[in-house]
């Protein structure tokens, strides 16, 4: 009995034997089937990894190109603009150059009106041709007008031309004060720039809202009243009061509109029909209109029941 259990014994020995060297034969195999997966694997994976890498290399590459194109082609659309404009500008220099010179070359005594409107509203384009009648029909002045966009871009070019004995004029119209910023700064650059000549403010509107309190105020009365020759026309009763109250120091004269100048000239030539039972009602619809619709709707009205054809229009072109 012992021998055979030793038999039996040796016999589960070499099946164990037999099972490891199997165990082992299927670890090698498993695990050379496993290394030979993941080097696939990881050859894959940097296959995969370059090719990704090219393409955003050749994406980066073509957004750069087109950036650099399009940044390329906006600085030379930028630049061909600026030099265009510049050309421009050079070109109007030039001609208002040989426009100031033509103008300025004679001998004759001179009244330089500067700020003359290149703008929409109607009234202003009245009161500037009237200016022009009055000064050239009533005194003995060679009448040179300045735009006032044409002084702001040349202001200095322009006061070169002038000589003291010129008188200036600004043109006459309702910009005085804190309505229109942009037109009373330029009335006091002129009247700084020009401290050697004498000034005519030709008749106005001065409005300041505040004004009793406004740094703004405070800045004109010092430029207006630091001029040695200056007088300002004012072209109804409440500027007039304005002015003797806030600025007592200003010469100021109270006259009529320079549009009114027009009158005789339109009542004998402009109207061809002196029995027309045509109206036009040319009222403001900007921020210096007083009327409300309703009562522009009542002036209206009132013509038409006295049996008049209306036509309502605005100052502005």
């Amino acid at each position: 009995d012992i021998h055979m259990l030793k038999n039996r014994l040796s016999d589960i020995d070499d099946k164990i034997n037999r099972m490891e060297q199997s165990i082992y034969q299927y670890k090698q195999e498993v695990s050379g089937s496993f290394y030979e997966s993941i080097c696939k694997e990881t050859k894959n994976l940097h296959h995969d990894m370059d090719e990704r890498i090219w393409n955003a290399e050749q994406n980066l590459s073509r957004m750069l190109d087109e950036r650099i194109w399009n940044a390329e082609c906006n600085v030379k659309q930028s630049m061909d603009g600026r030099i265009w404009k510049a050309e421009c500008s050079i070109i109007k220099m030039q001609e208002v150059l040989a426009e100031l010179f033509l103008q300025f070359r004679s001998n004759k005594n001179k009244l330089v009106m500067i700020n003359t409107p290149i703008h929409d509203n109607l009234g202003d384009h009245a009161i500037a041709y009237a200016e022009k009648c009055w000064v050239e029909e009533h005194t003995s002045y060679q009448y040179i007008e300045i735009t006032g966009d044409m002084y702001r871009r040349f202001g200095k070019v322009i006061k070169k031309f002038i000589s003291p004995k010129d008188l200036i004029g600004i043109s006459g119209g309702g910009y005085m004060g804190s309505l229109w910023e942009h037109e009373q700064e330029l009335v006091e650059s002129v009247v700084s720039n020009f401290s050697e000549n004498r000034i005519r403010i030709f008749p106005q509107t001065v409005f300041f809202e505040g004004h009793e309190k406004d740094e703004k105020l405070e800045k004109v009365k010092t430029c207006l009243r630091n001029h040695p020759d200056l007088i300002l026309y004012v072209r109804e009763r409440n500027s007039y009061g304005f002015m003797k109250k806030h600025m007592p120091a200003c010469k100021c004269e109270l006259v009529a509109d320079m549009a009114f100048y027009l009158h005789e000239d339109y009542k004998t030539n402009r109207i061809a029909d002196k029995h027309s039972r045509k109206v036009a009602l040319c009222l403001k619809g900007d921020c210096e209109s007083v009327l409300t619709q309703d009562k522009k709707d009542w002036l209206k009205q009132l013509f038409e029941k006295a049996d008049f054809d209306v036509c309502m229009t605005d100052m502005l072109l």
